[in-house]
């Protein structure tokens, strides 16, 4: 499974559990940022970037589509 971010696409977990994206728009010193990652059963993950071992917020595939044209504007 895999995930569109501006219009990349971002990776499936690994062995080693969920690759973690940030947006491009937050700055590397920033730490008011959200992640996600592509889980495992078709579900996106979004959690707080200052914050790894903390909760996650979980979305289907369709409703982060959704979520993401909303704020592209589409």
């Amino acid at each position: 499974m895999s995930i569109e971010q501006e219009g990349h696409v971002m990776s499936d977990t690994t062995s080693l559990g969920p690759v973690w994206h940030r947006s491009s728009f937050c700055h590397p010193s920033d730490s008011y940022c959200l992640e996600a990652a592509a889980l495992s059963g078709g579900m996106i993950g979004v959690q707080d970037s200052k914050n790894d071992k903390g909760p996650i917020l979980m979305f289907s595939s369709q409703v982060w589509r959704a979520f993401v044209a909303a704020l592209k504007g589409n």
